[in-house]
């Protein structure tokens, strides 16, 4: 834990390489005409760092959208890929906790910018078919080094600013750095729908420019506190607190989950919700997006309701949020059960139809199927004679087909093969028109009916299945 000695007030004194020696921002007139501005400056190009630093870590969780079959990796594989980086950042978070105060917030800042090439420049080799899982695995293993950084860059920030103001600032800083979750996913998004899955490289020689950036803005504009101190006494402390492990599940519950979500939630709206690569991205990012604008605002109603409070109710907004996505999956589980259970019972009022005629070749009223084929009142009966003895036999023939020829008035259509159905029905003037122009006009008067003066037109048309029947 990275901590600031308290001196006197004085003018800033500077040592060489950035390092300031003297940071007292608990005192008023220094922060108001020296502290203020300085702190500004280190927290606008930490954000930026930082906001890289989010990017590279969450950079599998794009990844995995490209991945098509051709890849050869599982789901399962996929959401090890996406958890990994998340594994490894959380331990790292320590080292570079100590790393601020021991090499200096700029110093390690650029350092740990630099760092991120590896994880992106490894990604744009190893990113193509063929590759085997470990490879993969290796390579979103080192991704955790954005996870480091945001842990380095929250303790560098803290030791420039006052008490009171704190809050404010890690909420700014924490929000800008969250941002870069959901910046990766919108480049992913567009290049998804702009070059499509096989050029998944592009999302890195987006990013690769940019951690150059970062590091050189550290380079140029942030500075050293030469006050920070390791207070690992206060750490063995914290240990032994029983309030520590109770803030750190709640930790778990709050930060835990938007990266949980925000790394694995493409992969459960594909697998779970069945939406193609594209329509996960397109969703995903939203939540990212708002978790990082809330950042801030949590921040300033914390310093003015407390911590507490503020984290009880975000709690609760979670668990609605969270069972929301529940109630919503349990609907598209039951939907297909709908559909089956539909199915069934239409299939038994069919079978009901059947049982209730005596002769299944018989339409009342109408003759036989093969009296009207005779009789030239089917179009395009002489092309399909074997389509029309399958008509006629009642074992053997689609099921569909059997009941279509058992409804009154509703003659089956024989038409180069394929056998369908017209039906009678009378549609107002808009209607008609609209049908007309989806099915391409309608059948001629009479034809298909059986009687003159009657518009009918063919709704579908299904093949014929009979395996019985010879040629």
């Amino acid at each position: 834990m990275a901590t600031t000695e308290t001196t006197r007030s004085a003018p800033i004194s500077r040592l060489g390489g950035r390092w300031i020696q003297d940071w007292t921002p608990e005192d008023p007139d220094f922060w108001a005409s020296t502290g203020r501005r300085i702190a500004a400056r280190n927290l606008i190009f930490s954000i930026f760092a930082e906001h890289i630093g989010f990017a590279i870590w969450s950079l599998w969780s794009v990844m995995v959208l490209f991945m098509s079959p051709k890849y050869g990796i599982s789901v399962a594989d996929k959401f090890l890929l996406t958890s990994t980086p998340t594994l490894v950042g959380a331990v790292l978070r320590i080292p570079y906790n100590l790393a601020v105060a021991k090499f200096g917030g700029r110093n390690w800042t650029v350092i740990s910018a630099l760092l991120l090439l590896i994880p992106a420049a490894l990604a744009a080799i190893v990113m193509q078919p063929g590759t085997s899982f470990g490879t993969f695995l290796l390579v979103a293993a080192v991704g955790g080094f954005g996870g480091g950084n945001f842990a380095s860059s929250m303790t560098n920030i803290n030791t420039f600013y006052p008490q009171s103001r704190k809050g404010w600032a890690l909420g700014i800083n924490a929000g800008g750095g969250n941002l870069g979750v959901a910046v990766i996913q919108l480049v992913g998004l567009l290049v998804l729908g702009t070059a499509g899955l096989l050029q998944p490289r592009i999302v890195l020689w987006v990013f690769l420019p940019l951690i150059v950036l970062a590091a050189l803005g550290a380079v140029l504009y942030m500075d050293n506190l030469a006050t920070a101190r390791n207070d690992t006494k206060a750490m063995r402390e914290v240990i032994r607190d029983g309030h520590a492990w109770v803030m750190s599940l709640l930790y778990i519950g709050t930060f835990g989950s938007f990266i949980g979500y925000a790394f694995a939630f493409g992969l459960v709206l594909q697998n779970q919700f069945h939406r193609t690569p594209i329509q996960a991205a397109g969703v995903t990012f939203l939540g990212p997006l708002l978790g990082s604008l809330s950042r801030p605002l949590g921040g300033w109603l914390s310093d003015r309701l407390g911590g507490a409070r503020v984290t009880f109710w975000n709690f609760v907004l979670m668990a609605v949020c969270a069972g929301g996505t529940g109630a919503g999956r349990q609907q598209q589980v039951a939907r297909p059960l709908h559909v089956r259970l539909h199915r069934v019972v239409r299939l038994l009022r069919y079978r009901q139809r059947l049982d209730l005629q005596d002769d299944p070749g018989h339409l009342p009223g109408q003759g036989t199927c093969r009296d009207r084929v005779r009789s030239g009142r089917n179009d395009g009966a002489a092309e399909g004679s074997q389509a029309v003895r399958c008509v006629d036999r009642h074992r053997g023939c689609d099921r569909r087909a059997r009941w279509r020829r058992h409804q009154p008035g509703v003659p089956p259509v024989v038409r180069g093969g394929q056998v369908g159905h017209t039906r009678r029905r009378r549609f107002p003037g808009v209607l008609r028109g609209l049908f007309r122009r989806h099915l391409g006009g309608l059948p001629a008067e009479g034809a298909g009916t059986g009687g003159a003066g009657r518009r009918s037109h063919l709704t579908r048309s299904q093949p014929l299945t009979c395996g019985r029947s010879k040629p």
